[in-house]
């Protein structure tokens, strides 16, 4: 039987709560419990969709409580260099 592994990246203070939700729903409806990647601190300004949510860590509880996972992807979520790592699939890193 195969398994699969669903993350939603980007989750921080100042994203699109809306469309968070929708997504949430969905998996919910079908019984999938996705990893959530953090951004605690987001400094990336295309993720800086709202002002910051102040429900945000509270609606994080609520889904850890409900069986999602967390993960870090990032502190600030901030290009620091123009290294495109490993794979060189992107230009900064």
């Amino acid at each position: 039987m195969a398994k699969y592994l669903f993350r939603i990246d980007d989750v921080c203070p100042r994203m699109d709560f809306e469309k968070f939700e929708r997504l949430i729903n969905l998996f919910n409806r079908f019984g999938v419990k996705p990893l959530l990647a953090m951004v605690p601190d987001n400094q990336h300004e295309t993720l800086k969709r709202n002002k910051s949510n102040p429900w945000f860590w509270q609606r994080v509880k609520e889904l850890v409580n409900d069986g999602f996972t967390v993960g870090m992807h990032g502190y600030h979520h901030k290009y620091v260099n123009k290294s495109g790592g490993l794979l060189k699939i992107f230009q900064e890193s």
